[in-house]
């Protein structure tokens, strides 16, 4: 069996055309599993360009109806052509403050712990 592009199993999960299970028993005989998190950016990116986004975004605590419309309106912005926004939160007690966005393979680290390693950088001696 000859090995698919990536780009075209992901293509295959985004358009729907296979169902999950066919995936993935094809990248288990193909052995194949590792690389199911490129895969995913793949699809999060392909139906990113269709218009619908999902933001996932770490955050230590729920995120407030303000934050919700903050981002959306973020990532509207990056994503012109978005018709449908989803916020997925997820909460990480590892984040202290400020939050990590993730869209369609890109990250946005707006954490406390990332804004103190910058300002650690810039003043460091050399």
């Amino acid at each position: 069996m000859s090995k698919v592009p990536r780009t075209r199993v992901a293509s295959a999960v985004a358009s729907g055309k296979y169902s999950a299970k066919k995936i993935a028993a094809y990248l288990i005989d193909s052995r194949r599993t590792r690389e199911l998190d490129s895969i995913l950016r793949d699809v999060s990116s392909i139906w990113a360009q269709e218009g619908n986004v999902e933001a996932l975004v770490q955050t230590a605590h729920p995120l407030s109806a303000s934050a919700k419309a903050k981002i959306t309106k973020t990532v509207k912005s990056f994503y012109p052509k978005a018709h449908e926004i989803q916020i997925t939160e997820v909460q990480n007690r590892e984040i202290l403050g400020g939050m990590v966005v993730s869209v369609a393979g890109q990250v946005l680290d707006l954490s406390a712990e990332s804004k103190i390693n910058k300002l650690r950088q810039l003043t460091e001696v050399k």
